[in-house]
């Protein structure tokens, strides 16, 4: 069996939809081959050095993956990007089975589509949908003690966060933590290719409430001593949910908004959906939020189980010998 994974690694895009495919291709043993939107030394370090890499000429495109398919034919294809559009989908889905990682609602011919958001798909089948299905690394551990006193915040809007929301979140913590008698600590995760990394640096420059991590190697132990996130609604959201980190969430694109709704009624995280005259309340009432923050803890265990990469990788195997 051969899996071909056209994903998108393209600045705006982050590194969501990278790691998604990661945590299917570190449970499989067949020949893998990434169709990737740009080079880079970061994501081929991440990436086994027996799997085969090429790259599009754009993000958009998939000629590549087209001519690899007509001339070795995959068993399989796997696309996670917000790029590729429908038509693309189903040239793709005439060459072989087609499976399709999305957060949008999408109308195309894929065998399967996935989905850890409960979106609102018409295909009668090859769906699944849902937070049991939210693909998360399996080197990632639960912890079990929520302490009362809130230390350590981690900020984490995006490895990439192209449109500055840590600046944002920066400027407003930093007003916050003039106003309380607390000593918070706050690390910011960001990635070496971020546009912002200059500006953050600069921002809490000599402030010892921060500290800024780049490239994080082991997210797992780091978690760990993380009592509080903010963030935003994307992969590491969920594995925070998995973790078992209380979240605020600020939501940074039309996207994340149509998804709201689920996660309200859920209620495993604050969610805010305009940075507004109050944020600065917000923020500090969620620092002492205790209660709030162990029913955020609860529900959101009982969503993101863990187990949701498995399940979808059951399915994806079960497409393939289902000739």
């Amino acid at each position: 069996m051969t899996l071909a994974l056209r994903v998108s690694n393209s600045q705006k895009a982050g590194l969501g939809h990278f790691n998604r495919c990661l945590s299917i291709r570190d449970r499989i043993e067949f020949k893998v081959v990434w169709f990737l939107d740009f080079k880079s030394s970061y994501y081929k370090g991440l990436i086994k050095k027996e799997d085969i890499i090429y790259y599009e000429k754009d993000k958009s495109s998939c000629l590549k993956l087209v001519a690899y398919l007509k001339k070795s034919k995959a068993s399989l294809v796997l696309v996670d990007s917000n790029y590729i559009v429908e038509s693309t989908i189903n040239e793709l889905s005439a060459l072989t089975k087609t499976v399709v990682l999305t957060d949008k609602v999408i109308d195309c011919e894929a065998n399967l589509i996935v989905s850890s958001h409960n979106l609102k798909i018409k295909k009668k089948k090859g769906l699944l949908l849902g937070p049991k299905y939210a693909l998360i690394s399996r080197k990632l551990k639960r912890k079990y003690i929520l302490r009362k006193k809130k230390k350590e915040i981690l900020l984490s809007m995006g490895a990439v966060d192209s449109k500055g929301f840590t600046l944002i979140v920066v400027k407003t913590l930093i007003d916050v933590l003039k106003h309380i008698n607390h000593d918070f600590r706050i690390t910011i995760l960001l990635s070496n290719f971020s546009p912002i990394i200059e500006d953050v640096r600069k921002l809490i420059n000599k402030n010892k409430n921060f500290s800024l991590i780049v490239d994080i190697k082991d997210i797992s132990s780091f978690y760990k001593k993380v009592d509080l996130a903010i963030g935003s609604l994307g992969v590491s959201f969920l594995e925070r949910l998995y973790v078992g980190i209380p979240n605020l969430i600020l939501i940074q694109n039309d996207i994340q908004m149509n998804l709201i709704r689920y996660w309200n009624k859920k209620k495993c995280a604050k969610i805010i959906t305009k940075l507004d005259t109050n944020f600065s309340e917000i923020v500090l009432n969620f620092l002492y939020a205790h209660k709030i923050h162990n029913t955020f803890v609860e529900n959101g265990k009982k969503l993101v189980d863990g187990k949701g990469t498995d399940r979808v990788l059951k399915n994806i195997l079960e497409l393939y010998q289902n000739d």
